[in-house]
Formats: C-alpha cells, sequence, structure tokens
C-alpha cells in the first residue's frame, strides 16, 4: 500500500480547511437507479461539480501550458480552442 508524500496531505488539509468539501448528488449507478450523495473537494466557483471540458479547456489546459508542459494557446485561437 502506498501513500501520498507529506507535503500533498499538508496541501490537500489546507485546501479542505479553506474549502471545505462540497455535498452533491449524483445520478450514479443504473438509470433508475437512485441517486448517490458524493462530497467532491474540487468544484466550481458556484460550488457544481466540475464539467470534463470545462476543466480540460479552461483550467486543466492553461495550468498544464503554464508549467510548461504543453504549448500555450495561440494568439489566433478562439477562447474555447486549445
Amino acid at each position: 500500500m502506498s501513500s501520498i508524500p507529506p507535503s500533498v496531505a499538508d496541501e490537500l488539509k489546507r485546501h479542505v480547511e479553506a474549502f471545505p468539501p462540497v455535498e452533491v448528488e449524483l445520478p450514479w449507478g443504473k438509470p433508475k437507479g437512485q441517486p448517490r450523495e458524493v462530497s467532491l473537494l474540487l468544484t466550481t466557483r458556484f460550488g457544481n461539480p466540475i464539467a470534463v471540458n470545462m476543466s480540460n479547456t479552461y483550467s486543466g489546459k492553461a495550468a498544464l501550458a503554464k508549467a510548461g508542459i504543453i504549448p500555450p494557446r495561440t494568439v489566433e485561437a478562439k477562447k474555447w480552442q486549445w
């Protein structure tokens, strides 16, 4: 069994203290099954679950570009293009 480094655990603890988990109801399981409540550590600024396309286009890729992992979006690209 592996564990996370103490530095990561410390950052996660600080994040949870500053931004407590948000309880949301998600439709997991069968199409007619019961929704399930879960706690989300990462949400939008409105407390909603993060949609994959939103985090990928607006924050995920921007963070990767800032870190130099992928090239930045070109000046000619539309807001929604990467």
